[in-house]
């Protein structure tokens, strides 16, 4: 199953990391959630990458992705910071970065199948409810990507709400980038998602879209 065409990455198709690539053909790209690593093979396959920097608390996702990286054999450098964004980004050079492509946890909304050594740094341990999350991760790691990117380069942040678990983080985002200098909403796309694992062209039928919510830094 594993190694079957029909399992695909439902979480966050690799070919939106890799098309946002050869649209922007930035040097230098950035994802402060690295997660499952789908995003970070768009940076692998995209020519114009140099650079990529990947931010992440977990170990085993520093592991993974040093792994897929060295696996392709690719001549990209590397950069991971085994942190919470909230730690890590302050941490980098202001415009360093031409792209910024990530997917953050919605709050307490999703797990990744860690055991509790893995668990440590993540931000829904770190927070009580929605409100503190968007104080205390959101709106900072958003005011430092403002920071770190160039003029001209562009933050493509894929955050949704869940209407059933009262987890709201859309308007309340878009609210706060709007007192954010120089940062511009130029547009939205729709991630497609699948049903589930598995689904293969299948996870069409009924498939919903979650925002990637597009930001240029002018």
């Amino acid at each position: 199953r594993v190694t079957s065409a029909l399992m695909t990455l439902t979480h966050f198709r690799v070919s939106v990391s890799r098309f946002l690539c050869a649209q922007e053909k930035p040097r230098r790209v950035l994802d402060f959630s690295a997660g499952w690593g789908d995003r970070l093979t768009g940076f692998l396959a995209s020519p114009s990458v140099e650079h990529i920097t990947l931010i992440d608390p977990r170990p085993s996702c520093r592991v993974a992705c040093l792994a897929q990286h060295s696996f392709v054999r690719s001549d990209k450098t590397l950069e991971f910071h085994q942190y919470g964004a909230e730690e890590a980004l302050p941490t980098l050079r202001a415009a360093s970065v031409d792209l910024v492509v990530t997917s953050p946890p919605y709050f307490d909304m999703e797990l990744y199948g860690e055991t509790a050594k893995e668990a440590v740094g993540q931000i829904r341990l770190k927070v009580k409810d929605t409100e503190e999350y968007l104080r205390q991760f959101l709106f900072p790691v958003l005011r430092e990507c403002q920071r770190v990117l160039v003029s001209g380069g562009l933050l493509a942040l894929n955050v949704d709400d869940h209407d059933k678990e009262g987890v709201v983080l859309c308007a309340p985002m878009l609210r706060f980038m709007k007192t954010l200098p120089r940062m511009q909403l130029v547009g939205t796309a729709g991630l497609r998602k699948g049903s589930g694992f598995g689904q293969g062209l299948h996870a069409i039928e009924g498939s919903k879209a979650e925002p990637v919510y597009l930001f240029r830094k002018a």
